[in-house]
């Protein structure tokens, strides 16, 4: 035990090791920075693709051949298309696969 502290001592006293603490210390905040980087260029991609998709329902669901707007057009009051709501669900999960 006492051989390992008196290594211990000489290792703080040395100065000419100083560039590797220095490089410890600095490598903490640049690998934080690089794994925030990395999840923000993630989340962007899942955030385009989750719009992606959502335009591609909500334009897919009001198409002239689509069956929501077909119901629509059959509809003689107000109420909601359930048949619209399934097809923009479909096609979201479609675009969402995978």
């Amino acid at each position: 035990m006492r051989k390992l502290l008196q290594e211990i001592g000489r290792f703080r006293s040395n100065r000419s090791g100083n560039i590797a603490v220095i490089f410890a210390l600095a490598l903490l905040p640049v690998l934080s920075a690089l794994g925030c980087a990395i999840d923000y260029s993630r989340a962007t991609k899942v955030k385009s693709k989750l719009q992606s998709a959502v335009d591609a329902a909500s334009v897919g669901s009001v198409a002239r051949k689509s069956p929501g707007f077909l119901a629509a057009g059959a509809m003689t009051a107000d109420g909601p298309i359930e048949v619209g709501v399934a097809d923009a669900k479909a096609i979201f999960d479609g675009n969402m696969s995978g």
